[in-house]
């Protein structure tokens, strides 16, 4: 309130019989109209919220930022999980099936958790009307203890395939996050280059002085 008086006694000197007119905020609109459209879209495509960070929307920048974050730990959390479950199924169809650890197929290691042995794999394939050339070689021999062994390792390798699946949808949504943040720039250099305006016209007559407020919205 000081400053308003401070400024309407400044203005009645300065001004005594004239009038002065001008904005008094643009709630960041001149700042965002001055912003590259560009640099924010690519800005945003590299770290969601750092378009809107860019031009002047704080709250929607660090939300996104947070959201990336949060997708991001996820994923790295997946892929250790789905990796090392992976290894640990490697090495329970070693120890309890007689199966090679230094196989990398990993189509071979879901094989192996849906049939007792290859043995009766390779009977299947050739019941089935497959040829010689389809069987499994005895490299890739393995042979399951008991059933109880063969569902617990099962249940390893589908608890590393889900993790993994999940690993590639945290990439995607990942993705998402970035074309959404690239949107919602668009959206904020479009309707904010002059969104809110607010003008003070003040007027000096006779000794007198006035103002008068406009509010304008426009989208």
């Amino acid at each position: 309130m000081k400053k308003l008086i401070l400024l309407l006694l400044i203005t009645q000197v300065v001004f005594s019989q004239g009038i002065f007119e001008g904005n008094i905020f643009y709630e960041q609109a001149e700042q965002t109209k001055q912003k590259s459209l560009f640099k924010a879209i690519v800005l945003s495509a590299l770290l969601p919220g750092a378009g809107e960070i860019y031009l002047g929307e704080r709250n929607w920048g660090y939300g996104f930022i947070a959201v990336d974050g949060a997708i991001w730990a996820s994923a790295i959390a997946f892929r250790i999980k789905g990796d090392w479950t992976f290894e640990e199924c490697r090495w329970f169809s070693a120890r309890y099936a007689g199966a090679s650890p230094e196989i990398e197929d990993k189509d071979f290691y879901r094989i192996v958790g849906l049939y007792p042995s290859r043995e009766i794999y390779n009977l299947l394939l050739l019941q089935s009307g497959y040829g010689l050339e389809d069987l499994l070689p005895d490299s890739l021999d393995w042979t399951w203890r008991n059933e109880s062994d063969q569902l617990r390792y099962y249940d390893l390798w589908t608890s590393s395939q889900r993790a993994l699946r999940n690993f590639r949808i945290a990439l995607g949504v990942a993705a998402l996050n970035r074309v959404l943040s690239v949107i919602n720039v668009v959206r904020i250099k479009r309707i904010g280059t002059s969104r809110t305006e607010l003008r003070a016209r003040l007027n000096s007559f006779d000794g007198e002085v006035g103002i008068n407020l406009s509010l304008t919205f426009r989208f």
